[in-house]
């Protein structure tokens, strides 16, 4: 078992390393973006990397979502009796 996580971490971070080197001057146009303006939207990494292959969304939709969720009730404590002396 220990063998077979280790050869999949060592192919995972060479795959991660591949895609970092892959894309290295997207992610220095990002980077000079982020330096600029400190914040950036998805308009602005579409426009960096391009539409994601089978988006179905934006990025905004499913903040929005998470936001507009009611928030769960904090569940009562149950009362405890006091036991008397």
């Amino acid at each position: 078992i220990d063998e077979e996580i280790s050869l999949l971490i060592e192919t995972q971070y060479q795959r991660a390393i591949d895609v970092i080197n892959e894309n290295k001057d997207k992610l220095t146009e990002l980077a000079e973006q982020l330096l600029e303006k400190e914040v950036i939207f998805s308009e602005d990494l579409v426009k960096i990397f391009g539409e994601r292959a089978g988006a179905k969304h934006t990025i905004e939709e499913p903040v929005k979502s998470a936001l507009s969720k009611p928030k769960a009730k904090a569940k009562a404590k149950p009362k405890t009796k006091k036991l008397d002396d």
